[in-house]
């Protein structure tokens, strides 16, 4: 299936957040140059609000402007690499010894990247809130959810998505997980699974809403 125009013309975008996230990667709780790196790229998109609910979590806001039903729907990726030596010898490989996006997160991060850009160039297009969740410490449990859900980050949101890259055959697929437990493995991932108690406390409202795109 062909991308949109606007899609593929952000490929390259894509391209490079995913190669520089790649050569810097930083372990769970240690995303200080991710978190700024996204803070820098996210705070010069139109009609986005960034907010920092933890030290190194980050929560981007797009709110539409086409009138409706205010729900809020939350999408989020993680950004935290894993203690693992690269030996890929890819040009962007890892520029720090024993650390490395072994998992994908940093191509989680681009896409939630290009998705900001999207949804920054189109508000006028959809109703409500889409909040994006740049979550650290994906790795190493309890995990970074449990800190951004206790700050307050998660509150009124209606429904959350999130994906993870796979390898099959050398082609990468990606799983869309809604209301699920939102990491690879779905409900393996404990250290995510407190959006999934938050949102799902939220349903009885969201399932009477409309979505907000």
């Amino acid at each position: 299936m062909p991308f949109d125009d606007r899609v593929a013309s952000l490929i390259p975008s894509l391209r490079a957040w995913q190669e520089h996230l790649h050569q810097n990667p930083e372990l769970s709780f240690e995303e200080v140059e991710t978190t700024a790196y996204l803070e820098q790229i996210l705070s010069a998109m139109p009609g986005v609000t960034v907010t920092r609910p933890t030290k190194t979590g980050l929560v981007a806001s797009i709110r539409g402007e086409k009138p409706g039903v205010p729900a809020v729907l939350g999408v989020r990726g993680d950004i935290d690499a894993l203690p693992i030596d690269e030996a890929s010898g890819l040009p962007y490989a890892s520029s720090r010894p024993g650390v490395m996006h072994a998992c994908g997160h940093d191509g989680h991060t681009a896409m939630l990247l290009g998705l900001a850009a999207l949804l920054s160039e189109n508000r006028s297009r959809f109703t409500g809130e889409a909040r994006l969740f740049f979550q650290h410490a994906e790795e190493l449990p309890p995990g970074g959810a449990v800190e951004m859900v206790r700050a307050g980050a998660a509150d009124g949101v209606d429904a959350m998505l999130g994906l993870h890259l796979g390898a099959d055959d050398d082609h990468f697929q990606q799983v869309l997980q809604t209301h699920a437990g939102l990491g690879g493995d779905g409900a393996d991932h404990g250290v995510a699974a407190p959006f999934l108690g938050r949102v799902r406390r939220a349903r009885g409202r969201a399932d009477r809403r409309s979505g907000p795109l």
